[in-house]
C-alpha cells in the first residue's frame, strides 16, 4: 500500500482502530445474517473484497487514508469469522486457538527483529527519517490478520471462557490499553513489539465494546442501531480529525 495512504501511529490511529474494530465486528454479524454461503464461503468472499481494495488502491493518486481503513475493517470482519471457524468448524477450544495465534505472532516478531534474515526486514514499524507509520506491505497485513484474529479469540476467551463477562472485560482491556499507550508515550523501545501488542489488545477491546453496545445489560442498542452509530462515528473521525504531521 502506498505510504501516502497510510496514517501515522498515535492517539488518532488507535482511536480510529478501536472504532473500526467495533464497526467491523458489527458488519461481521450483518454479513452472517445476509449471506447464507457458509462460514468458509464468507471468509473467501471477504478475501476477494480485500484483494479488490488493494488493487483499487494502487490506482489512487490522492493521499486519502480511506483505503487503509477499509482494509482494516474487512480484516476485522474476517478475523471474527476466522476465530469462529477455528472454534466452531474445526472444534479447537479457545485456549488452544489463543495460544497458537499468540505463538505465531510472537514468532513472527522475533524473526522480523533478527539481523540474520532480510526476508522479514519489511516488518520494521517505521522508515528511518519519517513519521512513525506502518510499512503496510504484505507482511504488515498478514500480521494484522493474525493479531486481529488473536484479539477476537482473546475477547471471547476473557468474556466467555473465563466467565469475566462483557462489562468487566471492557473495563479490564480498556484500562490495559490506556496504560500501554501511556507507557509508549514516555518511552518507545521495541516499537514493533509494542505496535502488535497494542493492535491485539485494541482489537479485543473493540470486540467486547461491540458486544456491550449490541446486547449489553445497560445499553442494548441492537445490531442495526449500533452499526449505524459506529459507522457514523468512524466516518466523522476520519473527516474531522486530521492526521498529525508527527507521531503522538
Amino acid at each position: 500500500m502506498d505510504e501516502k495512504h497510510v496514517p501515522p501511529i498515535g492517539l488518532r490511529y488507535w482511536t480510529l482502530f478501536v472504532v473500526a474494530s467495533v464497526f467491523g465486528a458489527h458488519m461481521g454479524d450483518v454479513i452472517t445474517a445476509l449471506l447464507t454461503i457458509g462460514l468458509l464461503g464468507k471468509i473467501l468472499f471477504l478475501a476477494v473484497i480485500l484483494a479488490a481494495i488493494f488493487i483499487a488502491e494502487r490506482y489512487d493518486r490522492s493521499s486519502t487514508e480511506a483505503w487503509y481503513w477499509l482494509a482494516v475493517i474487512v480484516i476485522q470482519v474476517a478475523a471474527v469469522r476466522l476465530a469462529d471457524f477455528s472454534t466452531i468448524r474445526l472444534g479447537i477450544n479457545r485456549i488452544e486457538v489463543v495460544s497458537a495465534l499468540a505463538l505465531l505472532l510472537v514468532t513472527t516478531m522475533i524473526v522480523a527483529r533478527s539481523d540474520e534474515s532480510h526476508l522479514f526486514s519489511t516488518l520494521q514499524l517505521e522508515r528511518p527519517g519519517t513519521a512513525a507509520k506502518p510499512m503496510a506491505d504484505v507482511a504488515h497485513w498478514l500480521g494484522m490478520i493474525v493479531a486481529s484474529t488473536l484479539g477476537a479469540a482473546g475477547a471471547d476467551f476473557c468474556a466467555i471462557t473465563l466467565g469475566v463477562g462483557t462489562v468487566l472485560s471492557v473495563v479490564i482491556i480498556s484500562v490495559t490499553v490506556l496504560v500501554l499507550l501511556y507507557l509508549q508515550r514516555r518511552s518507545r523501545p521495541d516499537r514493533l513489539h509494542a505496535f502488535w501488542l497494542t493492535t491485539t489488545l485494541v482489537r479485543s477491546d473493540g470486540i467486547v465494546i461491540g458486544d456491550l453496545l449490541v446486547k449489553g445489560p445497560h445499553l442494548h442498542l441492537g445490531l442495526a442501531v449500533s452499526s449505524l452509530l459506529t459507522g457514523v462515528v468512524l466516518l466523522g473521525l476520519l473527516i474531522f480529525w486530521r492526521a498529525p504531521d508527527s507521531p503522538v
